[in-house]
């Protein structure tokens, strides 16, 4: 296998602030205020962790319970023993939970975090361990209910489970999965190509997603499949105990709405001042906390009183913190709270998140102080395309430039500039020459046998044969070459689509089960020795 890349700043879809945070040393430390470049900064979020108490004996039982309900190796909970144990600290991603493991970022989160850990393990000489925080409070199963799959021609087929009832605003947590889920199964096997790998995976995958499983826990299943012997820590935060744990944050939320408030306007505003964009934005009308009633709804704060949206009476501060004194598990935190209760939990000295979580860390610089926690060093996520044999052939074949192909517009140009240097250099103005001289040779074959009628009738009878015979030679030369370009622009098109379909990067579109059915499942240690830690560039793996 070799290894290539594309610089994230020949991408177009690529913001600001990210490049700047790839790019730029520092040009993020107003918001973020470690560097995962520098080993200093490693030191001294480690020292700083492990002067807190993080309640590692109450986490290990918590852990241990979930991940033994997700059928976890045993090299999972030798790395919870080790944080109950040895303090160890936490090399943290997450993502919402997709069916059938959900998309290829997903994977290289999860990579990220696992390289991550060993990295720092090695680096810092204390142990790290990776985990995995599920995003069980997210409520739109629209975001998840479905994957893609490749079809023939490179374009995507998109393959949802449609519940029996229909479910709206109903976090993660508390989606079970009916019998429908069958029919999608069988959707999927249909859509995807015969390999030996084939039957056992999707046997596999259906036995995690069984009518009646939680979403959630279907997807921890085939994630500690995937990535068991890697030793991730699969965290559910929805867990009743977590919350339990949480709910000091929550409360904080509750009587400092006014002051968090204030420090996200003015990280907002400040990050606005200098050309950045905004990734979360935010209704100044509503705390960062939601509340289970059946269906997740916001908390509004305005004038000093409290309304749980859909309620129509407002409540004071006291009366609602007695309710998250009560009832913590019904209280879950909106993206921009969520770093804060994972820190607050997990002893975190480093979050894999792609451009997205990069720019909500950089609006919530002024929480981490506010609650008393430790902000963790923010690093991007491994970010890749894989390039499967036939495509690897067409681009080493043509020495094809692949961050061109990354939009319609964009990769149409190329194809035609590809096309018209692959035309023979004066093909059309040498047939045309050849063509003049044979007439001029027939020419003056006629000043020879003028003397004779029936020889000139018979001379031009045999020109307008050669004429038409050397026209038609053309129209097959022009033809095959016609044809030959034809195929390199189908094979062109749907190469293209293979490493950008819907014109955006393969991973935010591409099922892991695409490669696990075709490739087996060994196609996970191949993503962990093939992807580089240390490269913040997109990554391409050739299998």
């Amino acid at each position: 296998m070799s290894r290539q890349q594309i610089r994230f700043k020949n991408l177009k879809n690529t913001t600001k602030l990210f490049r700047d945070f790839i790019y730029k040393e520092e040009s993020l430390s107003r918001w973020l205020h470690t560097d995962f470049r520098k080993a200093e900064s490693c030191r001294e979020t480690m020292r700083r962790l492990l002067d807190v108490d993080y309640r590692r004996n109450r986490l290990a039982d918590i852990l241990t319970d979930q991940n033994r309900e997700f059928g976890a190796s045993e090299k999972v909970f030798e790395n919870i023993e080790k944080m109950r144990n040895e303090n160890a600290l936490c090399s943290v991603t997450g993502h919402q939970v997709g069916l059938l493991g959900g998309q290829m970022m997903i994977f290289y989160k999860a990579l990220t975090a696992i390289k991550s850990a060993e990295k720092l393990t090695n680096e810092l000489n204390h142990p790290v361990v990776p985990l995995f925080w599920m995003a069980t409070d997210d409520h739109d199963l629209d975001e998840v209910d479905h994957i893609h799959l490749p079809v023939k021609d490179g374009s995507l087929q998109k393959i949802v489970y449609e519940p029996t009832q229909p479910i709206s605003n109903i976090p993660m947590s508390h989606v079970q999965l009916d019998g429908n889920i069958r029919i999608f199964l069988d959707e999927v096997h249909s859509a995807l190509d015969e390999s030996e790998f084939k039957d056992d995976l999707l046997d596999n995958l259906s036995r995690c997603h069984a009518d009646g499983e939680m979403i959630f826990t279907a997807f921890a299943k085939c994630f500690q499949r995937w990535f068991g012997d890697y030793g991730v820590i699969v965290v559910n935060p929805a867990d009743p105990q977590l919350r339990e744990m949480s709910k000091e944050i929550f409360k904080k939320e509750i009587t400092g709405a006014m002051e968090v408030r204030s420090a996200i306007g003015k990280s907002n505003e400040s990050l606005k001042q200098v050309g950045y964009h905004l990734q979360v934005i935010r209704d100044n009308a509503y705390t960062n906390l939601f509340v289970n009633k059946g269906i997740r709804t916001r908390v509004e704060f305005a004038g000093g009183q409290f309304v749980i949206e859909g309620e129509t009476d407002s409540m004071t501060e006291e009366a609602l913190l007695s309710r998250v004194d009560s009832s913590p598990d019904l209280f879950s935190p909106n993206v921009l709270l969520r770093p804060i209760v994972q820190s607050k939990l997990f002893p975190t000295i480093l979050y894999a998140g792609g451009p997205a979580e990069i720019a909500y860390f950089s609006q919530i610089s002024g929480l981490f102080d506010f609650f008393g926690v430790v902000p963790p060093i923010v690093r991007p996520r491994i970010s890749a395309t894989i390039i499967e044999p036939r495509y690897r052939r067409f681009i080493e074949r043509h020495d094809i430039e692949i961050s061109r192909l990354a939009t319609r517009d964009d990769r149409e140009m190329y194809l035609t500039e590809i096309m018209k240097a692959r035309f023979p250099d004066g093909m059309n103005e040498s047939m045309e020459q050849i063509q003049r001289r044979i007439a001029g040779a027939l020419e003056d074959l006629r000043h020879l046998v003028e003397y004779d009628g029936n020889l000139v009738r018979t001379l031009d009878k045999t020109v307008r044969k050669i004429d038409y015979e050397i026209n038609e030679f053309k129209g097959k030369v022009f033809k095959a070459f016609k044809k030959e370009q034809d195929e390199l622009s189908r094979k062109f098109r749907m190469c293209a689509e293979q490493l950008f379909p819907e014109q955006s990067l393969q991973e935010r579109h591409y099922s892991f089960v695409y490669f696990a059915s075709k490739y087996g499942p060994g196609i996970v240690n191949t993503l962990y020795t093939e992807l580089d830690i240390d490269e913040v560039e997109h990554q391409m793996v050739y299998l």
